[in-house]
């Protein structure tokens, strides 16, 4: 069986006592506003009683009217890919797989050679042990990276989390 999701997101923040901002920092006549936009679709696939298979992608827009906070303006794109599998009737495994991409317009490198772009790229996998019918342990494991062109932001990074759930 195959279920197609097709989304749209937005969040509007207009703000009443905080003023937009020029270039230099001055406040403007007219109030902040801060818009966020994502549209999206993803395609699940019931592959068994204990496989399910997924993809999904989405289109990004943040924007602000604001002139001296524009740095976190960005358009971009992001694609993920996921795995879940009933191993048996106490373990579970789900992993995933993503990229994700982010050109902004207004922040310029420290080097003047132009705007930031950041690439994510992560891969992460969590084994879920049944316990008891209101016990349940989790570890998890995140590897990530950032390619981006601004070496400060450049980076590998790897997580490792464990935990207990109890059904109370």
């Amino acid at each position: 069986k195959q279920i197609h999701k097709i989304y749209g997101y937005t969040e509007y923040n207009g703000y009443v006592r905080r003023k937009q901002l020029s270039d230099s920092n001055t406040p403007l006549e007219e109030a902040r506003v801060d818009r966020r936009q994502e549209i999206g679709y993803d395609l699940t696939l019931l592959a068994s009683n204990t496989m399910i298979l997924g993809i999904a992608g989405a289109y990004q827009v943040n924007d602000s009217n604001d002139l001296f906070h524009d740095l976190n303006d960005y358009e971009g794109g992001k694609v993920t890919g996921y795995v879940y599998v009933a191993l048996n009737d106490r373990v579970s495994w789900v992993g995933a797989a993503g990229y994700d991409y982010k050109k902004y317009e207004h922040k310029l490198l420290p080097t003047n050679l132009g705007t930031e772009r950041d690439e994510f790229v992560y891969v992460v996998n969590y084994l879920f042990v049944t316990l008891s019918p209101r016990t349940q342990w989790t570890v998890s494991y995140m590897f990530d990276q950032n390619y981006s062109n601004d070496p400060i932001l450049d980076f590998t990074g790897h997580i490792v989390t464990t935990g207990f759930t109890v059904k109370i």
